[in-house]
């Protein structure tokens, strides 16, 4: 009996990554399923990287044991605004039992006991308390929108030295920022010394080398896979860069 249960419990997890991986254009499914362990995804405003980071999120906490994870927004109100309403209609529209605590800003996964804890990046305290802690994920969202001190200072010193315990992932996930500095965007620019284009990562030029792994994509992506509310902001965003006047060399336009 406790063979067909495991059994049983397997194929239902199987299922439900079935249906998580469904939630994604090609572009999205590579992101989430790279298994790199340190990994950075840039993409325009609206494309879906949040929503791929939620998709690789479920799918640690229904499938690893006590799994600890973590996402990391500007501000905490930013965090929540970015996934938790989401993350909740995503558990609950596939019948994934959880428990969630809004003060707290974590959800506890039944079947795995794993925790999905949201932070902003804004509070000091908090970040404190996060360090010296293990974990089994984290991605930092809007990586361009953080000052490039407190950026640094969260991979290196505070995440970084503890994901050796659980052989754990960091993700840095934003839209291009206005300045040409950082960790963020010495990661995901053309030519990076310390990365590596996800869909160059097999050619001669990379061979050997480490670093991140770096993930890059439009609406036009989505478009291509028919994605309906990405065919929708396309034609938003062409109506505002017409009434903007902007040339398709224009910055805002080009981020």
């Amino acid at each position: 009996r406790h063979a067909r249960v495991k059994a049983s419990t397997r194929e239902s997890v199987a299922d439900l990554d079935r249906q998580l991986l469904e939630q994604c254009h090609p572009k999205q499914r590579d992101f989430v399923l790279d298994p790199a362990r340190r990994f950075a995804v840039l993409t325009g405003g609206r494309c879906g990287k949040t929503t791929g980071e939620l998709v690789r999120l479920v799918r640690k906490a229904i499938k690893v044991r006590n799994a600890r994870l973590l996402f990391i927004a500007k501000t905490r109100g930013q965090a929540e605004d970015l996934i938790w309403s989401r993350l909740l209609e995503l558990v609950g529209k596939l019948g994934i039992r959880v428990t969630s605590n809004v003060t707290l800003h974590r959800i506890h996964f039944e079947l795995t006991g794993a925790t999905i804890r949201l932070v902003g990046a804004d509070d000091r305290a908090a970040i404190e308390q996060l360090r010296g802690r293990p974990w089994h994920e984290v991605f930092i969202d809007e990586c361009a929108s953080h000052s490039a001190n407190l950026l640094k200072e969260l991979v290196e010193r505070v995440i970084g030295p503890r994901l050796g315990d659980y052989r754990g992932v960091l993700g840095l996930g934003g839209t291009p920022g206005p300045m040409l500095q950082g960790l963020f965007y010495e990661v995901t620019r053309n030519g990076s010394s310390i990365s590596i284009p996800w869909e160059k990562r097999a050619s001669e030029e990379y061979e050997g080398k480490t670093g991140w792994s770096v993930h890059r994509w439009s609406l036009l992506d989505g478009i291509a896979a028919g994605v309906k509310a990405m065919i929708n902001t396309w034609a938003e965003a062409q109506e505002e860069k017409k009434t903007n006047g902007w040339s398709d060399d224009h910055p805002v336009w080009r981020r």
